[in-house]
């Protein structure tokens, strides 16, 4: 059984989004159902129907757990608006085509899932948590955050991309192409395979990660797990709330102080 993931007493942003996320307690879970990561194996379900959404939103209430993902436009698009959001179970993935006004207009399909304190949400950064609120009034509740648990890990600190997070803890290299990625635009239809290949990867191999890192936090001592723990969430915090540039300028500074930390035994 997992110990409980964690609950924070920082203090909280000024989204109120993350002032409720904050104040959630993850409750222990059970790891008896391993992922299966194998890409072939597990169905990828592509949702474009009313009908569809209403059995997700039936199927997602019967979790413990999912990961999510969303696309949208890039920052230079004449519309900034939120495209497709992949989700994955521990047994399904699926593509939710949000473009799709049948789909669109059933998203509130999707709330009582996403704001149930009993079915923990995984996603990898919250940038999505505010995009979900923001165009579809969804809070994210609670959240599990796996490049914020990953980074109070120190070992894992340096480039805790989903790429390297997925690698370290299932094996397994996204390739994912910096390039590629950029040139894309989620508004067209239909999606190549190839595009709809990428987005599944965004959360196929999520719940794995999320089993691996929180594992990991269960071999240190309590007070070190919680001191690593308000660490990474006001690195977190501070990060998302600076601009690219001065980001990357804090991240340069702050790092090395903040691996220093996780060294101290409190």
């Amino acid at each position: 059984m997992f110990s409980s993931y964690f609950s924070s007493d920082c203090p909280s942003s000024s989204h109120p989004q993350l002032a409720v996320v904050s104040k959630s307690k993850f409750r222990s879970l059970s790891s008896e159902d391993a992922v299966d990561t194998s890409l072939a194996r597990v169905p990828c379900h592509y949702i474009k129907t009313a009908r569809q959404m209403e059995r997700l939103g039936v199927h997602l209430n019967s979790v413990r757990e999912f990961a999510f993902d969303l696309e949208h436009t890039l920052p230079n698009h004449k519309t900034q608006q939120t495209c497709l959001l992949q989700i994955s179970t521990r047994r399904e993935d699926f593509i939710i085509d949000i473009l799709n006004p049948q789909v669109r207009n059933r998203m509130h399909l999707l709330k009582n899932a996403f704001e149930n304190e009993g079915i923990v949400k995984v996603a990898h950064g919250q940038n999505d948590v505010h995009w979900m609120e923001r165009d579809f009034g969804i809070l994210t509740v609670p959240l599990l955050d796996t490049f914020t648990v990953g980074l109070a890990n120190v070992e894992h600190v340096n480039g805790l991309s989903l790429d390297r997070l997925i690698c370290f803890s299932c094996g397994v290299r996204l390739y994912k192409s910096k390039s590629f990625i950029a040139g894309v635009d989620w508004t067209k239809r239909p999606l190549s395979e190839r595009l709809i290949k990428y987005a599944r990867l965004d959360t196929h191999f999520l719940l794995s990660a999320k089993d691996f890192i929180t594992k990991e936090l269960e071999d240190v001592s309590q007070p070190v797990k919680i001191h690593r723990l308000k660490m990474a969430r006001a690195f977190v915090r501070l990060h998302y709330s600076l601009s690219d540039g001065a980001a990357r300028r804090f991240r340069e500074l702050f790092l090395p102080i903040w691996k220093q930390s996780q060294k101290t035994n409190i």
